[in-house]
């Protein structure tokens, strides 16, 4: 008879933890960064305190900065400098010489009124001459003004043209065609637009001048102030005969020299002269509360020579012990009516 003998199970083995930090790596790693800490704390406040000190400098830079600008916004523009430092500009900028050692002579003098590094002209074969110039305004934009002329000027150039010769050859007679240069020129007015700056009463050009169209100065269409019908009363037939011939005695002696005579019936004597004639238009006699308003058109007439012009005359007559006397004089409505 057999016996199986049985096997006995192996031992099951207990898995253990692959790494336990045991309590004095702990304390280690705990104070190394503890350390790590204190020790970047000063670092951070010094970065801090550096960066407050670059932003405050920063922040008085730009004060003066701010400052400067401010006090050459203050500083109100001498026209009559300007006027004169621009008008030897001028001239030197827009005459332009094709000749090569002019051309370096203008360049070195424009250097002298102008900023530095601004970008230079090309060289080109064309001759450009300034025929006039006159001043047209100024213009404030923000620390810096611009003025502005209006200038003509001719700009003389070089163009190709081809033309037919004829020719001998031999006893032939050949024509062919040739190529030959001309001058040409051209004349333009524009407004020169030169920006500048005013420092202490000297100037300097900030960029290259440059061109713009001629804006019109004139207003729309309107119409001229006139007395309406309803404005003032007409006076009555017998002050306006007596108005007339006093305005007859006002125009003897405007179109004469003798003020004197004249301050016996007006306030501020103005006359026109000797060799001048008055002749009267259509006057019109109104009654302006107390006083009174003349309104004509006279026609001055120069001597014996045919010239003459018309005038806008408007009187205000006041009465001075029962007589008239000229207490305004204009040559328009204005202030009289709206």
């Amino acid at each position: 008879m057999k016996f199986i003998k049985r096997k006995k199970p192996p031992k099951q083995q207990l898995l253990k933890d692959k790494a336990e930090i045991s309590p004095k790596t702990a304390r280690i790693v705990f104070l190394s960064a503890l350390g790590l800490l204190v020790a970047t704390v000063p670092l951070s406040f010094l970065m801090a305190k550096n960066a407050n000190v670059n932003a405050t400098q920063n922040k008085e830079a730009l004060a003066v900065v701010q400052k400067d600008l401010a006090s050459d916004t203050k500083e109100t523009l001498n026209e009559d400098l300007a006027k004169r430092y621009l008008g030897e500009f001028v001239p030197l900028y827009m005459n332009k010489p094709s000749d090569e050692k002019a051309r370096a002579d203008r360049d070195k003098n424009l250097a002298t009124y102008m900023v530095k590094k601004l970008p230079k002209e090309e060289e080109t074969a064309i001759t450009q001459k300034l025929d006039s110039s006159s001043f047209f305004t100024f213009e404030k934009q923000k620390q810096t003004y611009v003025a502005k002329y209006v200038v003509t000027y001719t700009v003389s150039y070089p163009v190709e043209k081809e033309r037919t010769v004829t020719k001998k050859e031999g006893k032939k007679t050949v024509t062919e065609k040739q190529k030959y240069k001309e001058q040409e020129s051209s004349q333009r007015t524009v407004l020169l637009m030169i920006p500048f700056i005013q420092k202490n009463g000297q100037f300097k050009v900030t960029s290259l001048p440059y061109y713009s169209s001629i804006p019109s100065l004139k207003a729309g269409d309107m119409d001229g102030k006139t007395i309406q019908n309803n404005s003032f009363d007409r006076v009555d037939e017998q002050e306006e005969a007596k108005l007339a011939d006093f305005l007859k005695q006002f125009y003897q002696l405007y179109g004469s020299d003798d003020k004197k005579q004249l301050s016996y019936l007006m306030a501020n004597p103005v006359v026109l002269g000797k060799g001048f004639t008055v002749k009267q238009g259509e006057p019109a006699f109104y009654k302006d509360g107390k006083n009174y308003l003349i309104v004509d058109t006279p026609t001055i007439q120069e001597g014996d020579s045919g010239n003459n012009h018309k005038e806008y005359v408007v009187l205000t007559v006041v009465r001075q012990d029962g007589k008239f006397y000229i207490d305004k004089f204009a040559h328009d409505l204005g202030g009289i009516v709206e």
